[in-house]
């Protein structure tokens, strides 16, 4: 049995007509969300499919770092899109293959995917989660020249428009392998200007800094291509596959940094950081680099 709900109307007003009142308010109700439910379905159902198909068209910013291609069937470096067909009314599968853009990678580089005379590689993983490998080569820029030479006291005429390349070290004393350059001394004012290409130390304890290792002392500004150094360490340290900047000071470093790495084994108590640049106790100013 319905109960009439108690209300102050200033008047005297019949049960039922009170509960009549409530269910009309209910019923408006319904039908209100009804008539919404409606509406939203009959803007959707006006909406043209190829308004949707274009939202899934593949499109890429200019700044990248992929391009996309459309090829005839899947593969490893593929994505695909269901795209709207306006003649047959349908959605058809697409398939586009992803490339690396390496227009920009490293200003000496060329990239290929096949490794033929290639200087090294590099794994990248592509958005489909693929890991594809890229080979580059290297290509000496003009004015500059190639030396196999470590330099341990750097002055202006030995760390510019060099080309340091494949200069390796090895030692079974704790940390007396050496990079390309290896630095102790205050030169603050002094810019390096080069390459470093394939540098790299090897030791039975701690290793670091393949490319350059400044142990104290400083520099102003660091500029160039670092492609593939590292350091190897069969003991317990291997840090600073490139750059090692233990104490001391570097107002910049302006570089790029492909396939340089540190390795000291597969022990749990083995440690391996850095591939690229450690700072320990040092004063950076500014880093600008692509990685």
């Amino acid at each position: 049995m319905k109960k009439c709900p108690i209300i102050a109307l200033g008047s005297k007003v019949l049960c039922n007509n009170i509960l009549a009142f409530f269910d009309f308010i209910k019923e408006r109700e319904n039908i209100k969300t009804l008539l919404t439910s409606f509406i939203a379905i009959l803007f959707f159902a006006s909406m043209s499919a190829s308004t949707f198909a274009a939202d899934l068209t593949p499109t890429l910013g200019e700044n990248s770092a992929y391009t996309l291609t459309e090829v005839s069937s899947a593969g490893e470096d593929t994505i695909s899109y269901q795209e709207y067909d306006s003649v047959s009314g349908t959605y058809v599968t697409k398939y586009y293959k992803i490339t690396l853009k390496t227009s920009n990678l490293g200003q000496h580089l060329s990239w290929s995917e096949d490794s033929t005379g290639s200087t090294g590689s590099i794994v990248v993983a592509l958005p489909n989660g693929t890991a594809k490998t890229y080979y580059y080569t290297y290509s000496t820029p003009s004015g500059y020249t190639e030396t196999s030479t470590r330099v341990t006291s750097p002055n202006s005429s030995n760390v510019s428009n060099k080309v340091f390349k494949n200069i390796t070290d090895s030692s079974s004393i704790n940390g007396a392998a050496r990079g390309a350059i290896y630095n102790t001394s205050s030169t603050s004012s002094l810019n390096i200007t080069s390459d470093f290409v394939q540098n790299g130390i090897s030791d039975s304890w701690t290793t670091q800094g393949g490319a350059i290792n400044n142990e104290g002392g400083s520099f102003n500004n660091i500029t160039g291509d670092f492609i593939g150094n590292f350091v190897r360490s069969s003991g317990r340290y291997a840090t600073a596959g490139a750059i090692n900047i233990q104490g001391g000071s570097i107002q910049s470093i302006t570089g790029k940094f492909y396939g340089n790495y540190t390795y000291a084994g597969s022990s749990s108590q083995h440690i391996s950081m850095g591939g690229a640049i450690k700072m320990e106790s040092a004063t950076l100013g500014t880093l600008t680099g692509e990685f």
